[in-house]
């Protein structure tokens, strides 16, 4: 029943943001879901599967640049890597890895490391600092130059 909630939010969702049109593809012998969404630089096609993750999308521009995006999920279903192409032969990877508290689970650090076209990799590492009630009070960012970002959350 949760899924089925989730979906239909989910479509209510794109519907709100110009959803044109819905239907069922056959994918890589899957069943995917296709979404539309026409906007104004551009058309983006979301394959979601029965999970409602979406696997891979296409952004079409106005002038007919076609980019696309396969999304990779671990076996805890968490994002694990994205690789993007483009038409004119643009290349790049992102990278997501995890590390967990050993108490409870929860995910303590996450790494993102971009690998552009260029070969150039740039690497984000987060750390999530949780209060007593286990809710994430502050989230660190830093990248590979020592740049810092922090964000404390109000609970």
């Amino acid at each position: 029943m949760k899924g089925k909630m989730f979906y239909f939010g989910l479509m209510a969702l794109f519907l709100q943001i110009g959803c044109t049109q819905t239907s069922n593809a056959l994918k890589d012998e899957k069943q995917f879901f296709q979404v539309i969404v026409n906007g104004e630089f551009g058309q983006k096609v979301y394959y979601l599967d029965t999970d409602n993750k979406i696997r891979r999308s296409d952004f079409i521009d106005t002038a007919g640049k076609v980019t696309a995006r396969t999304y990779n999920y671990d076996n805890n279903g968490r994002l694990q890597s994205i690789n993007k192409t483009s038409s004119l032969g643009e290349k790049s990877e992102i990278y997501f890895s995890y590390e967990y508290s050993r108490d409870d689970g929860q995910i303590s650090k996450k790494i993102v490391c971009h690998t552009t076209s260029r070969g150039n990799e740039q690497r984000i590492e987060t750390v999530f600092e949780r209060g007593e009630n286990n809710n994430v009070k502050k989230i660190i960012s830093t990248d590979e130059n020592s740049n810092t970002w922090i964000k404390k959350l109000k609970h």
